[in-house]
């Protein structure tokens, strides 16, 4: 079949529907073949990155000692999001060129053309992803035993905005002192220790934040789930309460902002401390019939 055929035919496929993997096999695997990629060329879930950040890319293609890696998300899914997060990458396992894709938008880079990197730094600088503010929050974490708060690190990304990123760390420094240690009480209990991390169905997420994990979670149930999704909206509440809707205003609670499930017209509500969204994560998993022992949490150990 050739190229042309096959857009002509896919526009006729109700694309926005479909998850990250379908949209792989359906659409971008299909088109490599199209134009001519051998099949066995094609390597997935390939693993790239630094020693401190590594990860695993969706397709990564080779032609003698050059590469192209390849990031692709479902067609309803927003790239920018995931822009930081391939030019990381990108420019640790040298490839050539990086493509970034839902099946229907292709954007495609250079890293190392000279004048994108400015504007490439610019760009992720101004609107930090949350790969980014994350990769920093973990680097300060490892190097003084805090982490600084979002706010912080978004003001320093915002200063080094027209800086490449060597200039940046020499120039800048994040404004405020770190977070201090919450000591030990009175009565000898150690403080919570902090998170690091989750594992779910054998995938390791590294994370610092409850509230983020539990979207996270959300986010991989959805894409095992998005056709049964809709079940939670009366099927989870606590106190008459949805927690989850596709109207933003469905969610009424006052103590904090619902926030969006990544890849999903879902809003979820992130109200709660560790333990209660600790909770909530084994429920949603339980809700569609998954054993709680799925999910593993780690947390930081005290010396």
């Amino acid at each position: 079949m050739s190229l042309e055929k096959f857009i002509n035919d896919l526009r006729g496929q109700p694309v926005q529907s479909w998850a990250e993997k379908t949209a792989i096999v359906t659409i971008v695997v299909e088109i490599l073949k199209a134009i001519g990629w051998p099949l066995f060329d094609i390597a997935h879930e390939v693993e790239v990155g630094s020693k401190h950040d590594k990860g695993r890319v969706d397709i990564k293609l080779s032609a003698g000692k050059k590469s192209v890696l390849m990031e692709c998300k479902a067609p309803r899914f927003n790239l920018d999001v995931a822009l930081g997060q391939l030019l990381r990458y990108a420019f640790h396992d040298g490839a050539q060129l990086s493509v970034l894709t839902n099946g229907v938008q292709w954007d495609f880079y250079l890293p190392f053309a000279g004048d994108a990197l400015p504007a490439a730094w610019s760009e992720l600088t101004v609107n930090p992803p949350e790969e980014l503010i994350n990769l920093v929050a973990n680097e300060v974490q490892r190097r003084i035993g805090h982490s600084p708060d979002d706010g912080q690190i978004r003001a320093f990304l915002s200063q080094s905005a027209n800086a490449m990123p060597e200039r940046a760390a020499a120039q800048q420094r994040p404004p405020g002192p770190p977070v201090k240690p919450r000591l030990p009480s009175t009565t000898g209990r150690r403080p919570a220790r902090p998170l690091r991390g989750y594992t779910l169905w054998g995938r390791y997420t590294e994370v610092t934040k409850w509230k983020r994990m539990y979207v996270k979670v959300c986010a991989q149930v959805y894409e095992r789930h998005n056709t049964e999704f809709s079940r939670l909206e009366e099927g989870l509440r606590s106190s008459g309460r949805k927690w989850f809707a596709r109207n933003v205003g469905e969610i009424n609670n006052p103590n904090v902002d619902p926030e969006k499930i990544p890849d999903s017209p879902y809003y979820v509500d992130v109200h709660g401390n560790a333990k209660g969204l600790e909770d909530r994560c084994r429920r949603l998993l339980a809700f569609f019939g998954h054993s709680e022992s799925d999910l593993r949490i780690h947390k930081a150990s005290f010396p």
